[in-house]
């Protein structure tokens, strides 16, 4: 297990043992390439101890990892630069390692991910500066599909699954954004007194984000996701509380207790803002037209 080396500055805000054969460079591959095949290794030169399979989907790329013998809380991240230098941005969180494989879809181009500019990393749960194995995506030429002309004249096509689900993402980032700016008010409390009297208040708004995602209609794209956010809110409250009893207690296992709430809250938001990337994908927002022109 290594600590990755940074590629750019700035602070990360806040993811068969038969198949382990034969080993993946970023040297040039084959042409028309779909999909992609990438070990993962805990150190230069060792053997692979974890294999990804990237596919091209019409929302994405698709990634399939299979990791034998994973670590409980392993989680699963892509990442640009390389696996002696990985950058700090996450391009796509595939999440949490369970019973030896995860998989999910990235709302990124397979030909954008192919381009031997970017890595797959497992991390130590969401110890993001951390690497226990490392795979360079191969420099892939990824032929396009067929070019379709447009249209100038279609017909109006209603996809039931996105109905809805634009002004969902919409409005989702907006509490997101609350909740990230509640974060950064109570982080620039310097007394105690200050921070809990920020904290109680924190916990009061963030109870009331709570109360409106549980009343609203939820389009059937993002039940999952709108589930999952308002748990993963919920288990923040709890660690607020949590934090909150164990300062008047002086408590040291009771905060210990609400430290670990309060991570598993912050990987759940971060796999709700993986999952609106990739409605956005499936569901982009349609584009207005006005007078002279389309805006």
């Amino acid at each position: 297990m290594r600590r990755r080396t940074r590629t750019s500055s700035g602070l990360l805000a806040l993811l068969m043992v038969s198949l382990m054969g034969g080993t993946s460079t970023a040297a040039e591959a084959p042409v028309s390439a779909v999909t992609i095949q990438v070990e993962l290794a805990s150190e230069a030169g060792a053997a692979p101890v974890a294999r990804a399979v990237l596919t091209a989907t019409e929302a994405g790329t698709s990634l399939q990892v299979l990791v034998p013998g994973a670590a409980a809380g392993t989680t699963v991240v892509i990442h640009p630069g390389s696996c002696e230098a990985v950058g700090p941005d996450i391009v796509g969180l595939i999440g949490e390692v369970v019973t030896g494989q995860a998989q999910g879809v990235v709302p990124v181009a397979l030909a954008t991910l192919a381009d031997g500019a970017h890595v797959v990393v497992l991390h130590p749960g969401i110890d993001f500066e951390t690497v226990v194995a490392c795979g360079q995506i191969p420099q892939t030429a990824v032929e396009p599909g067929p070019v379709v002309e447009p249209d100038p004249n279609p017909d109006p096509i209603v996809n039931e699954e996105c109905v809805g689900t634009p002004e969902w993402v919409t409005t989702t980032k907006a509490y997101l954004q609350r909740i990230t700016d509640l974060e950064q008010e109570l982080a620039r409390q310097v007394s105690s007194a200050d921070y809990l009297a920020t904290l109680a208040s924190n916990i009061g708004q963030v109870q009331t984000i709570v109360a409106q995602l549980q009343s609203e209609r939820v389009p059937a794209s993002a039940v999952d996701a709108q589930q999952q956010l308002i748990a993963a809110l919920q288990l923040g409250v709890e660690a607020a509380i949590e934090i909150t009893t164990a300062f008047n207690t002086t408590d040291p296992t009771l905060y210990q207790q609400a430290l670990t709430k309060a991570n598993d809250a912050n990987a759940q938001i971060l796999k709700v803002r993986t999952a609106i990337g990739q409605l956005e994908g499936r569901c982009p927002a349609p584009v207005a037209v006005i007078a002279g022109g389309r805006s």
